[in-house]
């Protein structure tokens, strides 16, 4: 295909050249004797390509250290509520989860009410894991650990927090329930247990990605409590113009869910985000619009309320 590529570009450069209409000129190329060589040129071509294009596809792959997906999605022990502010809080010291905005670093602090930087929203998502979100960043719970670490090797790297993406497996989090309603924090990743360092109720002692075995249950480093302190309230305006001609849009490319209309500002109400099996993913005001492009590919319904009417929508991601 490439050299034919060539052939092809370099007669057109001799289509457009000068050529004296005193003398003929006579350039052949022979590409194939017969159209059945031809064809089996072609098969070959395809066969070979995509040999090619599998190895390709395959190097692309995003590490993964699940050897096969999930068969169906887990139940998970903490039953999240995504329109929810937690505290998450070690048994032993209850200091609780909070970041270092300097670095990133997840640490444990003296429980300050105010300070949002200590809450979290928790979004179940459609696998049965938990995507943990930061109230003051806007950054996501997030596991660093380098190389192949398995539940008790490569232990002791600190939690952070980073850009949020619930597709990645950094950034997925199981809450296991233990005795009296305590929990152990879990990282899809590395099966490793979000560890308070040496159980020290110092402020801005490190959280880690530690061992995860048989002292879980038993371990008051490794035992957490999660809190519900607060409410995400959307504003909610139902008086608005019933004139208003308004439409929402997918955009594919970008991930991009928004509405349209002449003065997108008026549109405040609050919209919902299900997946198919119709779990909330996000909540969002319809000025703001959201975005798909960090949820699995699948069936979603969107859904809000203007003056006392339910709307509702199917998009596919």
């Amino acid at each position: 295909i490439d050299s034919l590529e060539v052939l092809l570009n370099e007669s057109k450069e001799l289509n457009y050249q000068r050529w004296a209409i005193d003398q003929r000129t006579l350039r052949e190329i022979v590409l194939y004797s017969t159209y059945n060589e031809y064809l089996k040129d072609l098969r070959y071509y395809i066969k070979e390509h995509l040999k090619f294009l599998d190895g390709a596809f395959a190097a692309l792959c995003p590490d993964d250290p699940g050897t096969e997906p999930d068969p169906q999605p887990k139940v998970p022990d903490f039953p999240a509520d995504s329109l929810s502010y937690y505290v998450i809080s070690n048994l032993g010291t209850a200091t609780v989860f909070d970041v270092n905005t300097a670095t990133d670093g997840v640490v444990c602090n003296a429980r300050n009410e105010d300070a949002v930087s200590q809450q979290w929203r928790i979004f179940p998502l459609s696998n049965g894991y938990l995507y943990v979100v930061n109230r003051a960043t806007g950054q996501a719970l997030n596991d660093p650990t380098e190389g192949e670490p398995t539940a008790e090797t490569l232990v002791g790297t600190q939690l952070n927090t980073a850009q949020g993406d619930s597709l990645n497996v950094r950034q997925q989090w199981d809450l296991v329930a233990q005795a009296d309603n305590h929990f152990n924090l879990i990282s899809r990743f590395s099966q490793h247990a979000a560890n308070l360092r040496n159980g020290s109720s110092s402020n801005g002692t490190e959280v880690l990605s530690y061992t995860s075995n048989e002292r879980n249950a038993t371990s008051k480093n490794r035992l957490w409590d999660v809190e519900a302190v607060g409410s995400v309230n959307p504003d909610i305006i139902d008086n608005i113009d019933v004139n208003i001609d308004y439409a929402l849009a997918y955009d594919p490319g970008s991930g991009r869910l928004h509405f349209g209309t002449d003065d997108i500002s008026l549109l405040r109400f609050p919209v919902r985000l299900y997946d198919s099996a119709g779990r909330l993913q996000r909540t969002f005001r319809a000025c703001d619009g959201t975005t798909l492009a960090d949820l699995p590919h699948g069936l979603y319904v969107v859904t809000w309320e203007l003056n006392g009417r339910r709307r509702t929508v199917k998009v596919s991601r």
